[in-house]
């Protein structure tokens, strides 16, 4: 994972994806030593990986995070 700010974020991957694709991605926070869901949408493709437009971060319990 490169270039994470709060509204996305870029993740290198060999893995063929498409602009407009929702994707889902359990990321430790290490702040509460718990897992957050990040849910988005991939804005950009390249060879070397996707963009991607956070929508929404929840906690373990599926409750949108801040």
């Amino acid at each position: 994972m490169k270039n994470v700010c709060p509204n996305g974020l870029f993740i290198e991957t060999p893995e063929a994806l498409s602009v407009g694709q929702t994707i889902e991605l359990n990321l430790p926070d290490h702040k509460t030593d718990t897992m957050k869901l990040l849910i988005g949408e991939i804005v950009r493709t390249g060879p070397r990986g996707v963009g991607i437009r956070v929508s929404k971060i929840c906690d373990a319990n599926g409750q949108k995070s801040t």
